[in-house]
């Protein structure tokens, strides 16, 4: 793809947290340009930190598990997990957030 479709993508714990997540009632929704910001309070801290590095490195678009697959439209979420090894293997660099027991523990540094 062109420069412009290059995207980071984000690996990170879940843990037992509440956080935002793309379902079916709320899809519509987060489509709105600003609706999923680190600005966002329901939206994970690592997720947001994630989202500033981002922005920061100058790329333009970052994957989210949580955000980036319908959470309870099973049949397309197994089509998603199906299909993990392509899109961290496609994204120009994957973050990994591999300290902190869940998905509020941010990204260090």
């Amino acid at each position: 793809g062109s420069s412009s479709d290059r995207y980071l993508a984000l690996s990170y714990v879940w843990g037992q947290i509440s956080m935002l997540q793309t379902k079916k009632d709320n899809f519509s929704d987060l489509q709105e340009p600003g609706s999923i910001s680190d600005q966002n309070p329901g939206i994970a801290l690592t997720t947001r930190d994630a989202i500033k590095f981002t922005r920061d490195s100058g790329c333009r678009y970052l994957w989210v598990d949580s955000l980036g697959i319908i959470q309870d439209d099973h049949e397309q979420k197994h089509q998603q997990i199906a299909q993990m090894d392509i899109v961290y293997s496609q994204a120009c660099m994957t973050i990994i957030a591999a300290s902190g027991a869940d998905a509020n523990s941010g990204l260090p540094g």
